[in-house]
């Protein structure tokens, strides 16, 4: 089915609408179009770098990548390159939608203004131009297949989604593939951090398992979130190419601004020697770079297959994929290494410092909440010192009441009749009762002594609690 002009505006551009400055060619069937291409055109437009096919092959891993991008599906992409035109980049985000058919994603379509004409596409359309795999049923990505890969390629868990860094992905062939996302194909402003589902495209094939994913419908997720954003655009390459759909011609040439830059590849010298250490040694070769001699990256031959690619760091020390390299080997992350640093806008220091309304309440809440903590505290410490003040007035009026009692029995012998006396209570003191206990004039005793009947001079029998 051949691409379709819009039915809602299938003319050319309304002459009556003036032109924006410095983009006399673009023209707008509405005031609407007008705006928002303007606003648009506030934008910085990076220059989509697609992959050096001459570098490639230089370093051997031509063959190795143009088997990844066929595994994944996106194999018209490999030898891609274009030209970035901001003014098709803005025509195009300016003006683009994507409507979801919840039934049928066959029915999914974008519509955009390209070319000064409203234009729509259906996904089958758009997966054949840009050569895509097509499936019958909706797909997306998983994003735990997207964490086993880059804890495999990393050493590293994934812990923060908005800060996979590019460098720490040590093999090229990877690394250069997650370089062309970010650069090209999932393009993003800071170039040096890849994404999640990025690395799920790559899972396709690297990875054993149905890891399939829908790359049209990440693409146009992709498109949509680059058309309600406000930073630099990074995609103007696939805009160009969606542009030859209607007849667009690009003029060139490709230089190497347009290219993904490999000179943290090339330090000074690149040795490539045959690797005699594994089964395959004379298809495997050393990918030494320096300064750093002591990593080395093993690149399979064309005739080898991509299964084996592997790792080999140091003397006899093999990291096959899915491997990791130790942290101790780890290169440092130097983003400016891969391209141009970015842009640090220089900005004043606030005089002072001030907390929005939301945030000064927040403020507010923690401290009522820890003056509340403080006089629970205070509460509770004030609970236990009556606590204590009432146990001891307790036992002071068992002593007060009890004691006489205690005092009057013992003297009457009662206690020595027993063969085991009950143990004396917590608050007998019997040097506060004159009569209870102390003397050796017989009785059981609570304070320890045998104590026993006995006569006293006057013939009478004494009893007594305790005493030696």
């Amino acid at each position: 089915m051949a691409p379709r002009k819009s039915k809602a505006s299938s003319s050319r551009g309304n002459r009556a609408i003036p032109p924006v400055a410095g983009y006399e060619s673009a023209e707008f069937a509405t005031e609407a179009q007008r705006n928002n291409f303007i606003n648009q055109s506030k934008r910085e437009v990076k220059q989509s770098r697609f992959m050096c096919l001459t570098t490639l092959a230089l370093l051997w891993i031509d063959t190795v990548m143009r088997d990844i991008f066929t595994r994944i599906g996106i194999s018209r992409m490999f030898e891609m390159q274009y030209v970035t035109y901001p003014h098709l980049v803005y025509e195009f985000f300016s003006s683009f939608a994507y409507t979801k058919d919840v039934n049928d994603h066959a029915n999914d379509i974008i519509t955009f203004r390209l070319l000064n004409e409203d234009r729509s596409l259906t996904k089958r359309e758009f997966v054949q131009h840009f050569g895509l795999p097509w499936f019958d049923e909706a797909r997306t990505y998983d994003s735990l297949v997207g964490y086993e890969l880059w804890r495999r390629m990393t050493g590293k868990n994934v812990v923060d989604l908005s800060k996979l860094s590019v460098n720490r992905v040590q093999h090229p062939v990877f690394r250069l593939f997650l370089k062309f996302c970010s650069n090209c194909f999932l393009g993003r402003p800071n170039n040096h951090h890849t994404r999640i589902w990025d690395v799920c495209v790559l899972a396709q094939a690297v990875l054993p398992g149905p890891n399939q994913v829908d790359v049209a419908t990440i693409l146009w997720t992709h498109f949509n979130n680059v058309a309600t954003s406000t930073g630099p655009i990074a995609m103007g390459g696939l805009i160009t190419h969606l542009a030859t759909l209607y007849g667009f011609i690009d003029p060139g040439p490709i230089t190497s601004r347009h290219l993904i830059c490999t000179e943290w590849l090339l330090q000074k010298t690149l040795d490539l020697v045959p690797s005699h250490t594994t089964p395959t040694g004379a298809h495997i070769y050393n990918w030494r770079i320096l300064p750093r001699t002591s990593i080395y990256l093993q690149i399979p031959s064309a005739d080898v297959p991509l299964d084996i690619i592997n790792h080999q760091i140091g003397d006899g020390h093999h990291y096959c994929l899915p491997g990791a390299i130790p942290d101790h080997y780890e290169e440092p992350i130097h983003d400016e290494d891969d391209e141009e640093p970015p842009i640090i806008l220089e900005q004043p220091q606030p005089q002072a410092f001030h907390y929005t309304p939301f945030e000064q309440q927040m403020l507010d809440n923690m401290v009522t909440l820890n003056q509340s903590i403080v006089r629970m505290e205070e509460q509770r410490q004030a609970d236990w010192r009556r606590y204590e003040e009432d146990r001891r007035i307790s036992e002071e009026d068992q002593r007060r009441t009890f004691g006489p009692i205690y005092s009057y029995i013992a003297h009457q012998g009662s206690f020595s009749s027993m063969t085991t006396p009950p143990p004396a209570p917590s608050w007998y003191d019997p040097s506060q009762w004159d009569f209870f206990g102390g003397s050796s004039s017989g009785g059981g005793g609570y304070d320890g002594g045998y104590g026993g009947d006995h006569m006293d001079e006057d013939g009478h029998q004494g009893g007594g609690l305790g005493g030696h």
